[in-house]
């Protein structure tokens, strides 16, 4: 396969959207996953091209695709994507698949949904093995600005995301393993226990980013801000979830005709041992 240094990001229209033969938007919300994605490969010289679906078509200009599967009922279509790729560019061509579902596809499955030319794009060695790029150099999600994908966004889509509800990477993983969730599992490596925790981004680095998005609104006189959380089990950290908290109090402040709505998921135990835990990690800070 020739090497390339491009990729295309497709984030698939919504299952229960209008047909696209309607010409009506799908659902519309900012893929948020797939910018993540976008940012680390810009940071690493990979020119990035994205598209949404729900908003508008693309072209098979590309030999390499990525595309962000929200679910099991996505699968189908990333496999007509494969068929596509493979009637254009024969077997030069790479489909990476990424999302949560694919975290939970053994290397049995994907053999058996798709040929070899399909990757988990949720795994570095698979960047490095389709761009020549050193693992050891791809940046780490936890520490990436997603402003410069945000300036990539042409201006009236990013404009009709910032209008709707639109998702906001704050966290990932979680301390529980409940069987009904194909969440990524992240281990706690400063013990020696293989312990799933969450983790949070750089706080500097998201509240930047929320502060540029919020301008942005603002430049699109949008004054209302509805914001989903990406954290699994929202209050699982306090002690986190209170800095990124305090963070947008302080830029609420700046821009007080803003109103700015937060939610996110949370289990019951996280829920009720929020008041408690806070405290008690406060108090260990100022021992």
């Amino acid at each position: 396969m020739a090497i390339t240094k491009r990729i295309l990001l497709v984030q698939p229209r919504h299952i229960y959207a209008p047909p696209k033969s309607k010409k009506k938007n799908g659902h519309i919300y900012m893929p948020t996953s797939l910018l993540t994605i976008a940012a680390i490969l810009n940071e690493i010289g990979i020119r990035v091209k994205i598209v949404d679906e729900n908003i508008s078509d693309f072209d098979f200009d590309e030999n390499i695709i990525g595309i962000n599967l929200l679910g099991a009922p996505y699968i189908p279509y990333a496999i007509s994507i494969e068929k596509k790729l493979n009637m254009k560019y024969g077997n030069d061509y790479r489909l990476l698949i990424g999302g949560q579902i694919v975290s939970g596809l053994s290397k049995i499955d994907l053999k058996n949904l798709f040929s070899s030319k399909t990757l988990n794009g949720n795994l570095s060695k698979t960047i490095n093995e389709v761009f020549y790029i050193d693992e050891k150099k791809i940046p780490k999600k936890e520490n990436i600005s997603l402003i410069k994908v945000y300036d990539q966004i042409d201006p009236e889509m990013l404009k009709l995301y910032l209008s709707n509800e639109f998702g906001f990477y704050l966290s990932q993983g979680c301390k529980y393993t409940c069987s009904f969730c194909a969440a990524q599992r992240t281990i706690n490596i400063k013990t020696n226990k293989k312990r799933i925790v969450e983790q949070y981004r750089n706080i500097d680095i998201a509240l930047n980013d929320f502060e540029y998005l919020i301008n942005k609104a603002i430049h699109f006189k949008i004054l209302n801000i509805r914001v989903y959380l990406s954290n699994l089990d929202l209050f699982q950290n306090p002690l986190m979830l209170f800095a990124f908290a305090e963070g947008v109090v302080k830029i609420k402040k700046k821009y007080p005709n803003l109103a700015i709505k937060l939610r996110g998921l949370s289990t019951s135990r996280s829920f009720l041992r929020a008041n408690k835990d806070f405290n008690d990690e406060i108090g260990r800070a100022h021992v």
